[in-house]
């Protein structure tokens, strides 16, 4: 005879995942106007990650390959398991006090247990509260955690995190156009300034006591 009936294993962890994105949605945790831009030019970029995972390895790979001057600061952090939230926000703490231009925080794929620390309070809390902006990037193209809700920008996977570091080569060619633009800028302004000096001169030679006696021819 069955007195209670509840949902066992992923089925369980989903429902208690959903209750939580709800109460954080209403609380405006997920609100647009919370959302902060992720700057164009990128030099130093945190990473809350495990050490020993796929994930660090992508993301310093194509970080590297992107723009070698960036500086890449990892404070470690454990990924999965019960302690894994808690530990994943502390590190998020600790890195955005050490003025980063931006936070990845993430992991590669795997099972939805896996992936369950990502879509704790600890970490929600973590991301809503840092000063930096933080890019979230957990698992694969499907999984979405509360982490990707919470953050200033998700992406489908840590490599796609590296990827919105503004590529170096690009860099040099913007500040070369910029360049030319500042230089076609200064030049025109010189020659709208050469223009005003001449007029001015005109101006008063025109009215000077020399030009009188030459029209009445007696200098």
């Amino acid at each position: 005879i069955a007195t209670r009936i509840e949902n066992a294993g992923i089925g369980k962890l989903e429902a208690r995942k959903k209750a939580l994105e709800e109460e954080l949605r209403k609380r405006g945790y997920f609100a647009p106007e919370h959302k902060k831009p992720i700057p164009r030019y990128i030099t130093r970029v945190g990473v809350v990650t495990s050490p020993t995972g796929e994930a660090i390895h992508d993301i310093i790979r194509n970080i590297q390959i992107r723009n070698p001057h960036v500086e890449i600061f990892l404070v470690p952090a454990l990924v999965q398991g019960d302690e894994a939230p808690q530990s994943i926000a502390q590190s998020l703490m600790i890195i955005d006090r050490l003025g980063m231009d931006v936070i990845i925080c993430g992991r590669g794929g795997g099972s939805p247990e896996d992936l369950m620390a990502f879509s704790s309070r600890e970490v929600a809390d973590a991301i809503y509260n840092c000063v930096t902006p933080v890019i979230s990037a957990v698992g694969h193209e499907p999984d979405m955690s509360i982490s990707d809700y919470v953050a200033d920008l998700r992406v489908a996977t840590p490599t796609a995190a590296a990827m919105q570091i503004f590529e170096y080569q690009k860099f040099e060619e913007d500040l070369a156009q910029r360049l030319s633009d500042l230089r076609g800028m200064l030049n025109h302004r010189i020659m709208e300034k050469e223009l005003h000096l001449r007029r001015v001169k005109e101006q008063v030679d025109k009215g000077s006591p020399k030009m009188w006696l030459v029209k009445t021819g007696k200098e």
